[in-house]
């Protein structure tokens, strides 16, 4: 009855059913025609069909464009890689955590207090402590890895941050969220 009511609003001229499998568009159009609209003006279409529209007109072109269907099979799609499935599945079960880091040019020493922002990590009342947490482990991680190399690159610091950060949350609440590392050196 929703079909009915959409066709006899709308009052097309021309009606092209587009979305469902064959039979449910086939439906469809003989559903219009009921409606009033003229068979040569109900045009069935499969993936790789042209409508060509001339002076107020709407034809079924001979031609076709060639498609293909996508598949997807866990480690990538299309020209989407194995890492952005791997990263959309973890957001997804996990959430994210962007770290924010100022970083001395010189020194290595980090600047300021660290920016944490979370999205689909922890609850709003567990999260400033465990946001307190995270930022006193990071500064006392940070000092040992200092001490060990005085120098470390950017590369070097946003591994750390990340494998540190990571142990943490899978160990005290055992989650593995996507960890982003953003090391600005000032």
């Amino acid at each position: 009855e929703d079909l009915k009511m959409m066709i006899n609003f709308v009052k097309p001229h021309y009606f092209v059913p587009i979305h469902g499998q064959y039979h449910m568009r086939f439906a469809h159009k003989e559903l219009a025609e009921q409606m009033g609209i003229r068979p040569e003006r109900a045009i069935m279409i499969s993936n790789g069909d042209i409508l060509e529209l001339k002076g107020g007109r709407i034809t079924k072109s001979k031609e076709k464009v060639e498609t293909n269907y996508i598949l997807v099979d866990g480690y990538g799609m299309g020209d989407i890689g194995s890492r952005v499935i791997r990263d959309r599945q973890v957001l997804a079960e996990n959430g994210i955590i962007v770290i924010t880091l100022r970083v001395h040019k010189k020194t290595k020493r980090i600047i300021g207090s660290p920016q944490i922002d979370t999205r689909g990590f922890i609850y709003i009342d567990e999260s400033e402590k465990i946001l307190k947490d995270i930022k006193r482990l990071l500064r006392k991680k940070y000092e040992i890895l200092l001490q060990k190399h005085p120098k470390p690159g950017v590369k070097n610091i946003k591994e750390y941050v990340t494998s540190v950060i990571d142990k943490y949350t899978h160990r005290t609440l055992a989650r593995r969220p996507l960890i982003v590392p953003i090391v600005v050196e000032v």
